[in-house]
């Protein structure tokens, strides 16, 4: 009996233990998105994403344009590869990111996932439409045409409808509806990626993610993954961006209704020489390196 109890014992403290664990990460993951925590780490992140985009779209851009050979039957058109599919990857990517921010902002109503889910909507609508673009203007020298309805761009294109009904939704009609209507999207990210090989397409079918070795030389391969890489940081350096923005204009929209002598004016620029503290021109509520910009009316330098 001692034993057996003992034994209880031991499995109860690791459930315990496990539900500690478990806790722990919800709690750490509830304060990593709060706001503010969110508007700090991203201030020392943003430089570095920054940085890594541009490093990468530099060597991207030249191991597509001069180091990587062209294709023996498509010749140099075959280039304009290396912007159309990263386009494609970071389409989806971007939607499913979406749909995952909306279901977040579903279950637990958190106010940072909603505003990650219609910041990256904009971002979305640019892959989705160069991936169109692109892919016009690829199938011209090999199709023939810029444009066939065929399973691929009919995909692609309900995809980019996706991210514009969900915007006109948030924006015009109901936050709660467009996070549903993202939700469902999702069930188009499969019949994208498999319309090449459930139907009969000019599109052709993959060649780096398949099952298997990818078909493409390392020639080709490394500019495309670089260039890929070079896209994701891009994205993640703008939708920091635009939910810095989005963040900071929402908490100057509450102290302006909360106070209406708060009004909004250009930042000012006051020579150090002056021996002015520019502090002493905004209001005491709204200094901080979220609110630079605003004055409250009336106050005395």
């Amino acid at each position: 009996m001692q034993v057996q109890y003992g034994f209880k014992e031991t499995q109860e403290g690791k459930r315990r233990l496990s539900f500690s664990v478990f806790r722990d990460i919800l709690l750490s993951w509830h304060v990593l998105a709060r706001p503010r925590t969110f508007l700090n780490v991203s201030t020392v992140v943003l430089p570095i994403t920054f940085t890594l985009t541009a490093l990468l779209f530099a060597m991207g851009l030249y191991l597509s344009l001069v180091a990587s050979p062209a294709d023996y039957q498509q010749g140099e058109a075959v280039r304009i590869m290396y912007v159309h599919v990263p386009a494609s990857w970071m389409a989806l990517m971007v939607y499913a990111f979406l749909a995952l921010m909306s279901f977040f902002a579903l279950i637990w109503r958190h106010p940072l996932a909603e505003i990650l889910a219609i910041s990256a909507t904009p971002i979305g609508i640019v892959f989705t439409s160069l991936s169109l673009l692109t892919g016009s203007l690829w199938g011209k020298p090999m199709w023939g045409t810029f444009w066939e309805w065929d399973a691929r761009l009919t995909s692609v294109s309900m995809l980019l409808l996706l991210y514009a009904l969900y915007w006109f939704l948030y924006k015009a009609y109901s936050r709660r509806v467009a996070s549903y209507l993202a939700l469902v999207g999702v069930f188009n990210l499969p019949i994208v990626k498999g319309s090449v090989e459930w139907w009969n397409t000019l599109h052709q079918p993959a060649s780096v993610t398949k099952l298997g070795a990818p078909s493409l030389h390392s020639t080709m391969l490394t500019p495309l993954v670089v260039m890929a890489a070079a896209y994701f940081f891009y994205f993640v350096s703008v939708l920091i961006l635009r939910v810095q923005t989005e963040l900071r204009s929402r908490k100057g929209k509450r102290y302006r209704e909360a106070d209406p002598n708060i009004i909004p004016v250009t930042p000012l620029v006051i020579p150090a020489k002056a021996g002015i503290q520019p502090s002493l021109f905004l209001d005491p509520r709204l200094r901080g390196d979220d609110t630079r910009g605003w004055m409250a009316k009336g106050t005395k330098s």
